[in-house]
């Protein structure tokens, strides 16, 4: 019988800096930057969570071995948003100046690093008594190798035998698209027992976007006003 359990544990630090600057001419900007560490014990143990969720407690009666970064901790996360009023026809009156008059551009900048993820095997060599896709072993760390290997370059190693087998040739670069982690760090553990890699242990690609908008305000009395908004996003 199959059961599911919100039980958990959760600790989480922050720290926020937020700046916002109006100069002369409708210039505006503003930056804000946090920094972030969530740890948790249960966050994407159910693969309908996330993307990078987990399949399951490696070992079921111990959740506090489950301790790790949260599947949504994102250490840093910057956002710089600026707005610029234009500065024609502020002068002028009638049809010219609703049509030259109260144009805005702008843009917001979303920089963030990257989410944890888990490296797990694709058989369930503990026998942890984990049934269908609900397996969660981790690998062995091999010795001396980083439990986040996204930099450098790869030691080579052969997965499995035959027409089968996967080379990764030594030096081959990571943190790419194509090699994103080193598999080459990582063994299966032997039958019967648990892995010692640890849960979300690998931090995924930074992301980043940039947003870019048109406003135009058009003024219909001295209270009401209309106002157009083209936004591209991911420019």
């Amino acid at each position: 019988m199959q059961t599911r359990s919100l039980d958990g544990l959760s600790w989480y630090d922050s720290m926020q800096v937020s700046v916002l600057r109006r100069f002369s001419g409708g210039l505006q900007v503003q930056a804000a930057y946090t920094w972030s560490k969530s740890l948790d014990t249960s966050s994407g143990l159910f693969s309908e969570e996330a993307d990078n969720a987990a399949t399951g407690v490696e070992i079921p009666d111990n959740i506090r071995n489950e301790k790790g970064l949260s599947n949504f901790d994102v250490r840093h996360n910057a956002i710089i948003n600026v707005l610029y009023e234009l500065p024609f026809g502020k002068s002028l009156r009638g049809v010219s100046g609703q049509l030259l008059s109260g144009w805005q551009i702008g843009g917001i900048g979303t920089f963030a690093a990257g989410v944890p993820f888990t490296v797990e095997n694709s058989a369930n060599r503990s026998q942890n008594q984990a049934t269908g896709s609900n397996f969660s072993d981790r690998p062995n760390l091999v010795t001396g190798a980083s439990n986040n290997p996204t930099h450098g370059v790869s030691a080579g190693c052969t997965f499995g035998t035959g027409t089968s087998a996967i080379t990764v040739a030594a030096g081959t670069p990571v943190g790419t698209p194509s090699h994103w982690f080193d598999p080459c760090a990582f063994v299966p553990q032997p039958l019967g027992t648990f892995g010692n890699l640890g849960r979300n242990t690998l931090i995924g690609p930074r992301r980043s976007t940039i947003d870019f908008l048109v406003n135009k305000h058009f003024r219909i009395s001295e209270k009401r006003e209309l106002q157009f908004r083209t936004e591209v996003f991911n420019v």
